[in-house]
């Protein structure tokens, strides 16, 4: 279920079976769900639970749960639980460096350059905390 809906997630087959098959993720009694929604709410519930409490701690079970879609839909956009952790870290690690590369420029000699790099790093922890603290 969405939290935010209340709406519940369909998750029949729509290939007839098998390993790699898909699966229909549609919301009953409505169209298709956008497969990129889908791969959001996974990625923006992975990256609380994997920021708050670590990624070695959180089952993937809850990262579904918190989602708010079926198991299959994990599979479908991204494969395997390893391709879902290699997402999220590759996220974090492109926002820190955008933020980096957005904010150092304002650091004029080297010393203040280096430690505008922790500064932004920091702002960067703020940041992220205070976004998971509005979820």
């Amino acid at each position: 279920m969405y939290p935010d809906t209340g709406c519940l997630l369909a998750g029949s087959r729509v290939d007839g079976g098998g390993p790699s098959g898909r699966w229909d993720t549609r919301i009953m009694d409505d169209p298709v769900i956008d497969p990129a929604m889908v791969r959001q709410r996974l990625l923006d519930a992975a990256d609380e639970l994997f920021y708050h409490e670590g990624l070695h701690r959180v089952h993937i079970d809850r990262v579904i749960e918190k989602a708010g879609v079926p198991v299959e839909a994990l599979r479908d956009a991204f494969g395997s639980t390893d391709e879902l952790i290699r997402t999220y870290l590759r996220a974090r690690h492109t926002r820190l460096q955008d933020a980096v590369a957005r904010e150092l420029p304002r650091y004029n000699t080297p010393r203040e350059r280096l430690v505008g790099v922790f500064e932004i790093q920091g702002q960067s922890f703020v940041e992220q905390v205070s976004t998971a603290a509005r979820w």
